[in-house]
């Protein structure tokens, strides 16, 4: 299995209020300086990136908001619902200026195509529709799956057009012609959610039995990413190569795109007053930089998540097992001391320095480490052994990943290595 990169872990930077309902949509815009979400309340409200403040409101919706998008080629913002209609507002005017009427039931998800003037609709009637967005007519009707159409895609290569539905399959459309060009049956469940990568030729389907990676053009399975039992909502994925999958229950996992290494699982936590049940994540997106992730939530919030910049990366590139530790409490926050030994040499991979780190051992040196600690351990593959003989007395929180690297959130102010050599 290949070596997993390393990512910061993420952390919740701001809660953003103002909706009255369930937040089901968002998108930033082409510049990254706002951002729009839609939900149960009929609303669709513009916020500040920066800031988070509310900027405007516009109504005109009469039930909830499930898909938004904005254009890059023109002022304008589509904004799909479960009233059956799809409108076009004109940002300029903060009015709507077209509709396009064709769906016979909800519409759940619309895409815009990149570089020609056409979008794609889908919802609750089964089928995906593409619309142009001048004339308001309907070019193709994209009819093939059996249930709901739940989300819908659109790149500027081949396939152009990618659906995902609830009767657990995902489509690959051929434009040209308006009909399918491979169905990918893989999924056992329904299909709710699709991540295009920024940068690979490559996209990501999301449902409850799997999170799975496909390579255009043709849908060639790459691998499956398992371990986020819930129901699927929503997936995101930025340059950096972090793919973020939301569910139902609140519970939100953060993978490594190229090896599917899951490097962090967080649950979100319902605004005070809500209920239990209301924990769910119905949307993520990143902004245009990736360094910013946003979720539209059951608890009628929007969550911004940032990397931890204090976090910090230590490889230790291990040797012979020697001597296995006994842990008790796993998963809690306990006190206890204990000696590892390690052959190795340290790899440092630091984003945030420490203030002091004195250490000049040669490779092949002993030494006995002891962490006197409170340790916030997630234990996958136990550090087996050691090469170096100071005793290092410290206080920070690590995390043991199956590839043995330290993500350290606290690094103490000094660290001081006094080796001697054999």
């Amino acid at each position: 299995m290949p070596k997993p990169k390393w990512h910061p872990p993420w952390k919740l930077s701001r809660v953003i209020s103002g909706h009255y309902g369930w937040v089901r949509c968002l998108t930033v815009e082409p510049e990254n300086q706002w951002f729009a979400t839609g939900g149960s309340d009929r609303l669709i409200k513009i916020w500040d990136l920066a800031s988070g403040e509310l900027k405007l409101t516009l109504t005109g919706h009469i039930s909830a908001v499930r898909g938004l998008e904005v254009s890059t080629r023109h002022p304008y913002l589509f904004s799909a619902s479960e009233d059956k209609t799809v409108k076009c507002w004109d940002l300029e005017y903060n009015k709507v200026t077209r509709h396009y009427h064709g769906h016979l039931s909800a519409v759940y998800a619309l895409a815009l195509h990149p570089t020609i003037d056409i979008f794609v609709t889908c919802g609750r009637d089964s089928v995906a529709r593409v619309w142009d967005i001048r004339t308001k007519a309907g070019i193709h009707v994209l009819g093939g799956h059996t249930n709901t159409v739940a989300d819908v895609k659109c790149q500027a290569g081949e396939p152009q057009v990618i659906t995902a539905s609830h009767d657990s399959t995902v489509r690959l459309w051929d434009l040209r012609m308006g009909r399918t060009h491979v169905t990918l049956t893989h999924h056992k469940k329904s299909v709710r959610a699709l991540a295009m990568h920024p940068d690979l030729y490559m996209f990501a389907s999301g449902s409850a039995d799997n999170i799975k990676e496909w390579m255009c053009p043709d849908g060639k399975f790459v691998q499956n990413l398992s371990g986020h039992n819930a129901i699927v909502n929503a997936l995101a994925c930025n340059s950096d190569g972090v793919l973020v999958s939301a569910a139902d229950n609140g519970s939100m996992n953060f993978w490594d795109w190229r090896t599917g290494y899951n490097f962090q699982k967080h649950k979100t936590i319902a605004q005070p007053g809500s209920i239990e049940s209301e924990t769910g994540v119905f949307v993520t997106g990143f902004d245009h930089s990736g360094s910013r992730l946003l979720t539209g939530e059951a608890d009628k919030t929007i969550k911004m998540y940032k990397e931890d910049e204090s976090a910090v990366s230590i490889n230790l590139k291990l040797g012979k097992s020697i001597l296995p530790i006994q842990l008790e409490g796993m998963g809690s926050f306990c006190s206890w001391s204990f000696f590892v030994t390690f052959e190795a040499s340290l790899d440092l991979m630091v984003r945030s320095v420490p203030d002091t780190v004195d250490f000049e051992p040669s490779v092949q040196s002993t030494f006995f480490v002891t962490f006197d600690a409170s340790l916030a351990l997630m234990v996958r593959s136990v550090p087996d052994t050691v090469d170096f003989e100071p005793s290092v007395q410290s206080t920070f929180f690590v995390t043991f990943e199956a590839s043995l690297a330290l993500m350290v959130r606290s690094v103490p102010d000094t660290v001081d290595f006094e080796p001697s050599f054999n």
